[in-house]
């Protein structure tokens, strides 16, 4: 049995209850210091792991790849960047243009092909008007030809009528009002003759005009790709050219009229017939004695309705005349031959 502790008074036992508390709370704290101490490691992972969990965006902080450069970014897109093409030059331009055009900067050079893009686009649209008034202006010829055809045909019924021979015959009342009826419609009919023959005069020279017009502006198109339109249209010798070439078509038995109503398509093939046979007269002119020269073949290149070397435009007319039906080109070459003829025979 353990040994009583015994106190003389209540003063001092409650003096040695407090001692004993004080020194057992002193043990208490040491031993749970060391034991925090012992278990701080695996309590402290746990506590990260807890606040990882809560808070995920550290976790995405933590995860997020530092931030490329700016330095970077322009390495990067220069590297996806595909390289910008060459900027093609007019095709129509020659060798030195072209090597030229190459040197220029790009805006320049895009800037320059937008002008010849512009000037194509204004020309193929002065064709096509063109080309629509020249179609009125047919449908127009084509109706007053045939009025023509028609109102001559019935003056022929008069023939050489004598009118005051028919105005002695008549004899009765009721004969001299035929014979002034019959009078007045042949003056009507010569009247409506001469106003269609000169508002076919006016609608040719319009026609004639709206032709050249447009023939120009198509051999301006054919420049862009062939040379022979460019010898023609060179600012110093094309009008030169023009004349030789005139010359050198009549030489092959082509008439005014149709040199008129020439095409640019035509022109050019014609410029082109006028090199060959001029190529070929200096290959002849450089023979030896002893050589001969090979015949070339070569058909000499004429518009469309051309009669060849050695036929007269007499005889194209009474071909065309001769038909049963015409296409529109051959009415209109039918009608220029016989307004030909006339101012010939007048």
């Amino acid at each position: 049995m353990a040994d009583t502790e015994t106190f003389d008074s209540v003063h001092d036992w409650v003096a040695d209850r407090r001692a004993k508390r004080d020194e057992a709370s002193e043990e208490t704290l040491v031993d749970e210091a060391e034991t925090i101490e012992e278990d701080a490691p695996e309590e402290v992972e746990a506590i990260e792991e807890e606040i990882s969990e809560a808070d995920p965006a550290e976790e995405d902080i933590e995860s997020e790849p530092e931030e490329a450069s700016a330095d970077d970014d322009v390495e990067e897109v220069e590297e996806l960047e595909p390289e910008t093409p060459a900027v093609e030059p007019p095709q129509f331009w020659d060798a030195e243009g072209k090597a030229a055009f190459a040197r220029l900067p790009k805006e320049v050079q895009n800037s320059i092909l937008n002008n010849e893009q512009q000037r194509e686009s204004a020309v193929s649209q002065k064709v096509r008007e063109a080309a629509e008034t020249r179609k009125q202006l047919d449908q127009r010829l084509e109706s007053l030809g045939e009025f023509v055809t028609e109102t001559e045909e019935k003056l022929t019924f008069y023939g050489n009528v004598n009118w005051a021979a028919e105005y002695a015959k008549a004899t009765t009342q009721e004969e001299i009002a035929n014979v002034e009826a019959h009078e007045k419609t042949f003056k009507d009919l010569q009247q409506k003759l001469t106003q269609a023959k000169t508002a076919q005069g006016e609608i040719e020279t319009e026609e004639l005009k709206t032709h050249v017009s447009e023939q120009s502006e198509a051999l301006t198109q054919l420049a862009a790709t062939n040379t022979a339109a460019q010898a023609l249209l060179d600012p110093q010798e094309g009008s030169q050219r023009k004349q030789k070439l005139g010359t050198y078509l009549k030489a092959q038995g082509i008439d005014d009229d149709t040199l008129t109503w020439i095409t640019a398509e035509a022109t050019v093939l014609g410029y082109k017939a006028m090199l060959y046979d001029e190529a070929q007269e200096k290959a002849r002119k450089g023979i030896g004695p002893l050589q001969t020269q090979k015949p070339s073949g070569k058909k000499v290149v004429r518009p469309a309705g051309q009669p060849g070397r050695g036929s007269s435009t007499s005889a194209r007319l009474k071909t065309l005349q001769s038909k049963a039906e015409l296409s529109p080109t051959e009415f209109k070459e039918k009608r220029r031959l016989e307004r030909a003829r006339t101012r010939k025979a007048g």
